[in-house]
């Protein structure tokens, strides 16, 4: 079976949060760079930012002539919640927003042939961002799929 592309997974993800939580497009997108440089460069609030965070490629699930090997991949989602600068989505909606995010992918199924479910990591708040007066939370997801 083939690899699925990780642009089509990280659209499939994005699709199914900005469905879950009713979000638009311009606020459930990827992003590139730093969660911090993320939360600095955009002002929409809330905002949910979805950025590869690295594969894995266990040696043991290798097959003997390494034709094909499982690839787990992990995805970060920067959640930004709340703007403490000015008169945004207060905390209550925050924990709402969190609470529909973890639901939604924990044990996600994207319908994409050969993509495991998602699983979620741990959610951190983001304590440096804070200063800058954003409540910014990190979730890392993964699946795994088989690459030939």
């Amino acid at each position: 079976m083939p690899a699925i592309s990780i642009k089509t997974i990280s659209d499939a993800l994005i699709a199914q949060i900005a469905t879950c939580t009713r979000l638009d497009a311009s606020r459930v997108k990827s992003f590139s760079g730093t969660p911090e440089e993320f939360a600095r460069s955009t002002n929409r609030i809330p905002f949910c930012g979805v950025a590869l965070d690295g594969a894995d490629h266990p040696e043991e699930s290798a097959s003997a002539d390494y034709s094909c090997v499982e690839e787990h991949l992990r995805f970060k989602l920067v959640i930004i919640a709340s703007d403490l600068r000015g008169i945004s989505y207060s905390m209550e909606d925050c924990y709402l927003l969190l609470d529909i995010i973890l639901a939604k992918v924990t044990g996600l199924d994207l319908s994409i042939s050969g993509l495991s479910p998602w699983l979620p990591g741990p959610l951190d708040k983001h304590e440096a961002l804070e200063a800058l007066g954003k409540t910014v939370y990190m979730l890392t997801v993964t699946a795994w799929q088989t690459r030939e």
